[in-house]
């Protein structure tokens, strides 16, 4: 089987708007549009690279069922084969250019409802990215999403629904926005052929999550002073 993971979620889209003149000595505001590709593993089957992960985490289990679930990425220290620069701003963000840049992250979430059989209902949780600088976790951006999800298959999920930045702090401090969220739940080939298993029904978890968000942001203080 397919397996299709549906997160429906609205967000109100903060369009990208010109700069606002305030008083004198005041910021103008910074518009434009992100894009954030997440890539993150389980702690217990590893990542594809063999690295650990940043945190310990706990993958949505096969049959799903009503529960919270996490996914991590590797730390900064860790060069990352896939997607170790993931997150762009467009036309550019104060001090950090227009990427993309070197981030990491976690994922949590909660499935609240299902049906009976487990194979659809309510999820919804965070996504925490932190920007890597010397090797380091620092300022970190939390987005929320919400949705439905729908079971079609054991190795694979495609998702796609909403978000919206909830906290920013650092570099990231007044930043806000929303956006679509696409992607996959799956078990990567080798993290599969590490537990000598063929797909996440063997691992009787989905070891893996890929997701990417698309979107807009505005950040009323990071402009320059007018």
């Amino acid at each position: 089987m397919f397996l299709g993971v549906v997160f429906i979620a609205s967000a109100a889209v903060i369009a990208p708007a010109g700069a606002q003149h305030g008083p004198t000595g005041a910021r103008s505001p910074v518009t434009g549009q992100l894009s954030l590709s997440v890539h993150t593993h389980s702690s217990g089957f590893g990542s594809p690279s063999g690295a650990p992960t940043l945190f310990s985490t706990d993958p949505l289990e096969i049959p799903v069922a009503s529960s919270p679930f996490s996914y991590s990425a590797i730390p900064c220290s860790s060069p990352a084969p896939f997607n170790d620069r993931a997150l762009s701003f467009s036309p550019g963000y104060p001090g950090l250019g227009s990427g993309p840049l070197a981030v990491r992250h976690l994922v949590r979430g909660d499935v609240t409802t299902t049906t009976r059989s487990g194979d659809r209902g309510i999820v919804e949780g965070t996504i925490t990215t932190f920007l890597c600088q010397n090797g380091q976790e620092q300022d970190r951006v939390q987005f929320r999403f919400v949705g439905r999800f729908q079971v079609t298959s054991t190795n694979e999920a495609v998702v796609s629904g909403g978000f919206r930045i909830v906290e920013a702090g650092g570099r990231f401090a007044g930043l806000r926005g929303s956006g679509t969220i696409t992607g996959r739940l799956t078990c990567l080939p080798p993290v599969l052929a590490r537990a000598g298993a063929t797909d996440c029904s063997d691992l009787g978890a989905f070891s893996d999550s890929v997701l990417m968000l698309q979107g807009s942001f505005a950040n009323q203080d990071a402009g320059a002073a007018t």
